[in-house]
């Protein structure tokens, strides 16, 4: 029997940094709309659903083409509800209602909505292709911020963040270092379900470009995220999503 790869998107009601994020219109339409067709496009999720304790969000969400078979409880919808809960209530879920047991938790976040099925699935072939891995992340090189350029404050005096960074003046001389964008994570069940984690301590890393890597926490970076939609990076079957 094949392995099953869960895609779970999270998208609870309310945000702290824009208002009604994962159901906002960007570039024409809903935030989680990009998710949900990325998901839908590929061709080695076994299935994908949308975890939401919301009617309003589950009705966006089925509009949009998003398998909504259960709703959230509401105590893990708050701002400090651990991720760890609500893929854990996803999965048993899921479980029960299939009659089958998940073999890898891919979590989607619709915050990332330039990341494309082709992306799910590369990051699947590189799990599949470690059998030893428990857990996969998404980074791009950091370039343009990079760890030897990071100062600490004290006061009005700054402090070089890496020890050995005050001496380097030029990017190519740096070593590459890498920055989580949270565009996909998948972590086998066990991990999950035994331990209570999404990442083991050394992840595989599957690499994405940075325009395609923006994460939406606020207006800028909803901005930014819009501006590359419009510019032709989004696509969609269905105009009214």
């Amino acid at each position: 029997m094949s392995q099953v790869f869960l895609g779970i998107i999270p998208a609870r009601s309310g945000s702290k940094g824009v208002r009604d994020k994962n159901i906002r219109m960007v570039a024409g339409k809903p935030l989680i709309a990009y998710t949900i067709e990325a998901a839908a496009q590929s061709a080695l999720l076994t299935d994908c659903i949308v975890s939401t304790e919301s009617e309003h969000i589950a009705a966006v969400a089925k509009q949009c083409g998003g398998a909504v078979p259960f709703l959230r409880p509401a105590e893990l919808a708050t701002d400090d509800a651990p991720t760890i809960d609500v893929l854990l209530h996803a999965v048993a879920a899921y479980e029960q209602l299939h009659s089958l047991q998940v073999d890898y938790l891919v979590l989607l976040q619709p915050t990332t909505p330039l990341r494309t099925a082709a992306d799910i699935d590369h990051a699947i072939a590189l799990m599949r292709s470690m059998p030893e891995a428990r857990s996969l992340i998404t980074c791009y090189e950091a370039t343009a911020v990079h760890p030897r350029i990071m100062y600490r404050r004290s006061g009005s005096v700054m402090h070089p963040y890496l020890a050995d960074g005050q001496g380097v003046t030029s990017r190519h001389a740096f070593e590459p270092v890498y920055v989580r964008n949270g565009a996909i994570y998948i972590a086998d069940r066990r991990l999950v379900v035994e331990e209570r984690r999404v990442m083991a301590d050394t992840p595989v890393g599957y690499l994405m470009p940075r325009e395609r890597s923006v994460n939406i926490d606020d207006y800028f970076d909803l901005f930014i995220a819009e501006s590359i939609l419009r510019g032709g990076y989004g696509t969609s079957e269905n105009p009214e999503c």
